[in-house]
């Protein structure tokens, strides 16, 4: 889950950083037996291009984005990139960003369980403490479906 917000907090200049050793990577992942067309077909560009990127003439190179889907299919750590060094205009939020986005979201989920779940029966505890524990979740579902029916008849003219 972290790794999902992760994106929140990263620059994009980490993901457009030219590959420089790309024809070594180009020849390194078709000597594991990948063809030109299907390296192509992984990183959604043209068998030229790719061509171009595997030729030590031509000073084209790929970012370390473009190649990412044939790097994950070969697998991790069996082809190594060496990218360009990131401009001193790069940002990188520290790792407790993440944690306080988390927390946040977490926060929210257990407020809506509080609400939709246990808030009914603790307004009412006289009643909902007779109750098995397997009837509590779901004694406040008629009150809460009175109140659904009463915000969709409250919606706005169409």
């Amino acid at each position: 889950m972290v790794g999902m917000f992760g994106k929140l907090f990263t620059d994009n200049s980490y993901n457009h950083r030219k590959v420089l050793n790309a024809p070594d990577v180009i020849k390194a992942i078709k000597q594991l037996g990948y063809t030109y067309e299907e390296i192509a077909d992984n990183c959604g560009v043209s068998k030229t291009m790719i061509s171009r990127w595997g030729s030590e003439a031509d000073k084209s190179l790929p970012t370390k984005q473009q190649l990412t889907p044939i790097l994950k299919k070969v697998g991790a750590g069996r082809v190594m990139c060496d990218v360009e060094i990131l401009s001193p205009a790069a940002r990188q939020y520290p790792p407790i960003y993440n944690v306080i986005v988390i927390s946040i979201l977490a926060l929210f989920v257990l407020v809506l369980v509080w609400w939709l779940v246990v808030e009914p029966c603790a307004s009412n505890i006289a009643v909902c403490g007779k109750l098995p524990w397997y009837e509590m979740v779901s004694f406040g579902q008629n009150e809460l479906k009175v109140k659904f029916e009463a915000l969709q008849n409250c919606r706005a003219p169409d």
